[in-house]
């Protein structure tokens, strides 16, 4: 059940007032949210009992005229990310360091965004992602590890802090073009300084900028980022704008790629100058320098949104909120990219990309502050689009012999709580080398292969409900002779009006086994985005590996689930389940023995969400026989 927490202020005549209750309206968004769960770690498997982890936050509540679904929501404030596949670091630049971290983590070996320091900076739940210290020449930078789809808007929020230095350089939020059919985000961030990691150009340092740019936001204490000199080439920049400093400002920089483009589109500078401050300075700390901010992407028709601001069509609106002054907003046309990105990237009426990847870039220079994030939320601004969840298993749990065949499996659904999907629908997986495909198939799909790359495309009837499955397919392949270490396989299923599926195969090539070897992976339907009270079924599905030997002993399967799930139905093929207080256990009473390389049927676990569950859910699940050996299935 969605609860619904309304906030209402009284704005009095006299300014100070009505800074202080502008800041402490926005605070209380990041408060009273309703109880929305999102599970985030859906596909460990293991042969001996071993938790599977499903992330839980809670997001903003919505009105009933709004979308429900979050496509992402991350404090950053604990020792590691809600889902950590969902980020990465790109490279910086310069080559160096990118110093990106988690104040609340003291692993600084952690992937991917290490700890800050042992003992950690900060502790749980107060923590913060790090772009950078109170230390000159750094440069740090985060972005999310796929893409989201611009076709249903985009209204996203986080904190800024800036503080604790001598006041440089800033802040960056981008946006970034995206391929649809291979979402992936910027390996590389731009020049540190007062390109802020997005633009590229001549000026010191010089460099190429973000790879892919779409809108480049900037919360610039320094004050270079609306300095022309800092253009890429083949801009005709504002009147409002020159080259000189403009210290303590939010600007706005279009596409761009290579040295070219990245040109001013807004600044507050346009408006006389931002009423209020970014950061803090040498004297200013953490507690005393929040400056929330809220930026949104309108792609279509007219938009108000949940905090009352208006947003035109074909726009993008940039609102916040900054210490010692009101709201302040930036607006303007989203700009075409036609010039900058591929054409199949694009609409082709708009020159918008179908889909955005995004993340957040700091750098210090010979100036400084600390500059951190808290508490980011993304959803879309009008209907919730197709949601996809995806798995993609081997055959062999994940423990490849060298010489040997494997097959895996991808089984994609659109989440009940999603929407429908009408457009083309394809899916993607670029094997790693060492792993050669040889067949691909599944009823309803047109499957290609070229190299390495398995392309198929969906031919069943369209649009595509919310809750329903696709029909699952085939991939066989040959691991090399030569193969060892590591092979970690990524596919995606995608859609230019969809949020992105992926999922991911790990496995280890290991000598051959003398003794069964079992695996498991577990799904929900909701692709990990659940309500309080909602149901949610769950599809756990053994292997017996490929490089052990023939299972003889029937295999048991276990799963206690959390007291937030209360399950109410167990069943499968060749399974006899059944369920005591909180824990499913099943039998498997199939023929024995059970060959190398065969996929037992699958079982459906069905349940209920607390009308109270809140915080995380972990699910712990487990196949096991008397004979066989413990391998964990990444």
């Amino acid at each position: 059940m969605t609860m619904k927490y309304t906030v209402r202020l009284f704005f009095v005549i006299v300014q100070q007032m009505f800074c202080v209750i502008a800041q402490i309206w926005f605070k209380l968004l990041h408060v009273f949210r309703h109880r929305r769960i999102t599970t985030f770690l859906i596909c460990i498997a293991m042969v001996a009992a071993e938790s599977i982890s499903i992330s839980v936050v809670t997001s903003t509540a919505y009105s009933s005229t709004q979308p429900t679904l979050l496509y992402l929501n991350e404090p950053f404030s604990s020792s590691q990310l809600q889902k950590p596949s969902d980020w990465v670091k790109p490279a910086t630049s310069s080559g160096g360091v990118n110093s990106a971290c988690l104040t609340a983590s003291s692993d600084t070996s952690q992937v991917p965004i290490p700890g800050c320091n042992n003992p950690a900076v900060a502790t749980s739940p107060n923590g913060s992602l790090e772009l950078t210290t109170n230390s000159n020449y750094e440069d740090g930078g985060v972005a999310y590890a796929s893409a989201i789809p611009s076709t249903e808007g985009i209204d996203l929020r986080f904190d800024t802090y800036q503080y604790g230095g001598t006041g440089a350089d800033g802040i960056l939020f981008f946006l970034a073009g995206a391929n649809p059919k291979d979402p992936l985000p910027p390996s590389t961030l731009g020049p540190a300084g007062g390109h802020l990691g997005y633009s590229g150009g001549t000026a010191g340092p010089s460099g190429n900028g973000l790879q892919n740019g779409y809108l480049g936001i900037g919360f610039d204490v320094y004050g270079n980022f609306a300095n022309t000199s800092y253009d890429g080439s083949g801009c005709q920049d504002p009147t409002w704008s020159s080259s000189t400093q403009y210290s303590n400002e939010v600007t706005i920089r279009g596409p761009g790629s290579n040295e070219s483009g990245y040109c001013l589109e807004a600044s507050t500078v346009a408006n006389g100058g931002l009423h209020g401050s970014l950061g803090t300075g040498s004297t200013g700390t953490k507690a005393t320098s929040m400056v929330p901010a809220e930026i949104i992407i309108n792609p279509t028709s007219q938009a108000t949104t949940e905090n009352g601001i208006n947003v035109d069509a074909y726009s993008y609106t940039v609102a916040v909120w900054p210490l010692g002054g009101p709201k302040q907003v930036l607006s303007g046309t989203l700009p075409n990219a036609s010039s900058y990105e591929s054409a199949a990237w694009l609409n082709p009426q708009t020159g918008i990309p179908y889909q955005l990847a995004f993340g957040f870039t700091g750098s210090t220079g010979g100036s400084n502050d600390y500059h951190l994030i808290q508490n980011l939320q993304i959803k879309p601004l009008f209907s919730n689009p197709a949601r996809v969840g995806l798995t993609l298993q081997d055959d062999s749990a994940s423990q490849f012999v060298a010489g040997d065949t494997v097959t895996y499996t991808a089984s994609a659904a659109l989440a009940s709580n999603g929407g429908s999907e009408s457009e083309a629908t394809s899916f993607v997986d670029t094997l790693p080398t060492g792993v050669t495909p040889s067949s691909a198939s599944g009823t309803n799909w047109s499957c290609g292969i070229s190299s390495q790359t398995v392309n198929c495309s969906y031919t069943g009837s369209l649009p595509i409900s919310a809750g329903t499955q696709l029909p699952s397919i085939s991939i066989t392949a040959q691991v090399a002779n030569s193969a060892s270490g590591s092979l970690d396989n990524k596919a995606f299923v995608v859609a230019n009006d969809m949020v992105v599926a992926m999922a991911q195969d790990n496995a280890t090539v290991v000598s051959p086994s003398s003794s069964p070897l079992l695996g498991l992976s577990i799904t929900d339907n909701l692709a990990g985005d659940y309500n309080q009270s909602e149901s949610i079924s769950y599809t756990a599905t053994g292997v017996v590996a490929q490089a052990g030997i023939a299972e003889g002993d029937a295999p048991s399967f276990a799963d206690t689930l959390p007291t937030s799930v209360t399950p109410s139905s167990a069943s499968g093929t060749n399974w006899s389940c059944g369920i005591s207080s909180q824990t499913v256990n099943c039998s498997y009473t199939g023929s024995l023995p059970i060959s190398a390389g065969t996929t037992l049927d699958s079982i459906t676990i069905e349940g209920t969400i607390s009308s109270s569950a809140y915080g995380g859910i972990a699910n712990s699940a487990s196949i096991s026989s008397s004979n066989a050996s413990r391998w964990l299935l990444k």
